[in-house]
């Protein structure tokens, strides 16, 4: 079984580390993450506790980390018991610089400032409609990385307000019909190694954006237009991949030769099997079952890194 090694309020490099679970019985010092992000300030993180429970529409706005365990663990043969991931609702970041890291979000990402990073996570709204959406205006130099996403990534209002300087990569995008468009109204981005599932690429109000080495199905209309930039990208008819939320294994991915060096699994920072948040976690712990009043306790704990 793995264990996050979820530290709770420990002070390093000025920053601060809180703790939620919303689990009765639970040691985390905090039950929700708003009562964690009002105690937090710039530059803390709050590391959230799987739980069968959803933790509720969150808001954002610090420049914190919320990091999750991760998603279908279980799945992938990760972990082996026990709940594998942090599920929030609606999520609204107008906190610069915030980072969101192996949740599962189940409503819609409202991101209304700049320098966002959206990473390893899970999502699923559960409805094929906007899962990542950008205000109306001003944001710049977003990231959408490493995901898993069930749906589209759109700037919320229209035409006239495009977001900037939008970093697109590594991430596995399914969508309900080949005419369902699954990003729409950027400027100035960069859209590589991710991979479309059933749905199309036509890029409507896109501009000045480069469209590398993704995998695309060759029934997708990947339109030219808007000083955009379409090169490299390979064309792959025949799927490996399953587009079940409940089933999905990644890692049995059959790409032909030739097609690996595309889409989330290539590039110099590939998708991760089941959005594990990068740093150290716990392996393993090795404990007597009793000990002797007033002797000592040998403890073995075995960590691992994830990149």
């Amino acid at each position: 079984m793995m264990v996050l090694a979820m530290l709770s309020m420990v002070s390093a490099a000025n920053a601060t580390i809180f703790r939620v679970s919303n689990i009765t019985g639970s040691s985390a010092p905090y039950s929700t993450i708003a009562a964690a992000h009002d105690a937090a300030s710039d530059g803390d993180t709050i590391m959230v506790d799987s739980s069968p429970n959803s933790y509720g529409d969150i808001t954002l706005g610090k420049s914190v980390v919320l990091i999750g365990p991760g998603y279908w663990l279980i799945a992938n043969n990760i972990a082996q018991e026990g709940n594998n991931t942090a599920t929030i609702g609606n999520l609204e970041i107008s906190g610069e610089g915030a980072v969101v890291e192996g949740m599962t979000i189940s409503g819609m990402a409202n991101i209304q400032a700049s320098k966002v990073i959206i990473k390893r996570c899970l999502l699923n709204k559960g409805t094929m409609d906007k899962c990542i959406t950008f205000g109306a205006g001003g944001t710049s130099h977003c990231v959408i990385h490493q995901n898993y996403i069930y749906g589209q990534i759109n700037t919320y209002k229209n035409d006239a307000y495009q977001t900037s300087y939008l970093q697109i990569t590594n991430n596995i995008f399914i969508g309900n019909t080949s005419t369902w468009d699954l990003i729409s109204k950027i400027d100035n981005g960069y859209i590589a190694y991710n991979i479309f599932v059933y749905g199309r690429i036509p890029l409507p109000g896109v501009y000045n954006t480069t469209f590398e080495r993704n995998i695309i199905k060759s029934n997708n209309s990947v339109t030219e237009n808007n000083n955009n930039t379409i090169t490299d990208n390979f064309v792959w008819d025949a799927w490996e991949y399953k587009t079940s939320m409940s089933d999905i294994q990644m890692r049995d991915v059959n790409l032909p030769e030739e097609g690996k060096a595309y889409g989330p699994f290539a590039g110099n920072d590939p998708y991760v099997i089941s959005g594990i948040p990068a740093g150290p976690y716990i392996e393993d712990i090795t404990m007597p079952t009793t000990v002797e009043l007033g002797s000592s306790q040998e403890v073995t704990v075995k960590i691992g890194v994830v990149q």
